[in-house]
């Protein structure tokens, strides 16, 4: 491998991990935005949503997939912001800290978005 290759390698692998964890944890987040019925990709997903439910409320994300798409992805650029940003310091240490804040970007994005989209077709009414 060439050696001005391996400095990205670590936070490459390190994003790849928290944007794929965030990508698994997303429905569980929409439950605690929305208290929709969401649970985890592995427990039944969006089955359980109050989208199957005749009548509102409508989940936001689940009714408009493509806008929460664009909110899990917004979530991962900020965890791209985050870890790929240009001659990282540090070693593993900060490495760790740095993943832990882009796993915690993911959250906050999905919860700005989760709200703000929210508010605005009166989902809490």
């Amino acid at each position: 491998m060439s050696s001005s290759l391996r400095p990205f390698l670590g936070p490459a692998l390190a994003f790849a991990a928290v944007a794929a964890a965030g990508a698994l944890l997303f429905l569980d987040l929409c439950d605690l935005i929305y208290r929709c019925g969401c649970v985890a990709w592995w427990a039944g997903g969006a089955a359980h949503c109050n989208i199957r439910i005749p009548g509102p409320p409508d989940c936001p994300f689940c009714a408009w997939p493509a806008v929460s798409a664009g909110a899990c992805f917004a979530g991962m650029g900020a965890q791209a912001g985050i870890l790929l940003r240009p001659k990282p310091p540090g070693g593993l240490g900060a490495l760790a800290s740095r993943s832990l804040a882009a796993l915690a970007a993911f959250g906050v994005v999905l919860w700005g978005i989760g709200a703000a989209l929210g508010f605005a077709v009166g989902y809490w009414r």
